[in-house]
């Protein structure tokens, strides 16, 4: 049965999808649809500001929106993007789950989790199992990832570095952004919030370096393979 929301709720709905993503998981279909009425209406105020903008005489477009004028104006609203964001969000086709695809063994597995709980990740070895592995998940219990950054918020670049030395260690070719999810959908912080990495997070070297726990990290993959 679906739970019928206010407009202030859906609206509110509207902006928290905006700053957490994997919020989608959570919402009925009722709060979808009524999340995209929102979205599409803020769409069209935008869309009739834009159109006021056309009738500007001798304005020089950028080559690509020569075409598409009204496209260009829609975008110079800075509201234009976080709209986009959640009607993509809500009308796109489900993706499938990734997954590491990788058979562990027993003694891998259980040794790659006595390396990390405690002063990496919190929880039990159970849901451990199901994230490292890929196998289906029977909770939506979250990993807690603990280490910080120095503005005190959750570590990404530790986190995704993780991940990318052992896809890296067994010639797995994954997407980015299939991966942020990934990891949205299955970790949080401290506070219980998902973490959501991002491109920024990545490293890069020499223009972003390393996570200060990467060479440890390398070190246990090495040490379990």
């Amino acid at each position: 049965m679906s739970i019928i929301l206010t407009p202030k709720e859906i609206k509110e709905t509207y902006l928290k999808l905006i700053e957490t993503p994997s919020l989608i998981n959570r919402l009925d279909q009722y709060t979808k649809d009524e999340v995209l009425k929102i979205a599409n209406k803020e769409l069209e105020k935008i869309t009739r500001i834009a159109i006021d903008f056309l009738n500007a005489k001798n304005y020089k477009y950028p080559d690509k929106y020569k075409n598409n004028k009204l496209e260009y104006w829609r975008t110079r609203n800075p509201d234009y993007k976080k709209i986009m964001f959640v009607i993509d969000l809500l009308t796109k086709e489900p993706e499938q789950n990734i997954s590491f695809k990788i058979n562990f063994s027993d003694f891998q597995l259980k040794l790659l989790y006595s390396k990390l709980i405690d002063t990496y990740i919190v929880t039990n070895y159970e849901t451990f199992e199901e994230v490292f592995t890929g196998n289906k998940r029977t909770s939506d219990i979250k990993i807690i990832w603990r280490p910080e950054g120095k503005n005190r918020q959750p570590n990404k670049k530790a986190l995704l570095d993780l991940f990318y030395i052992v896809y890296e260690k067994f010639n797995i070719d994954i997407k980015d952004k299939l991966l942020f999810e990934y990891i949205s959908n299955n970790f949080c912080n401290q506070k219980g919030v998902d973490i959501i990495p991002s491109y920024a997070n990545k490293s890069n070297p020499p223009i972003r370096p390393f996570s200060e726990d990467y060479p440890y990290f390398e070190s246990i993959i090495e040490l379990i393979t």
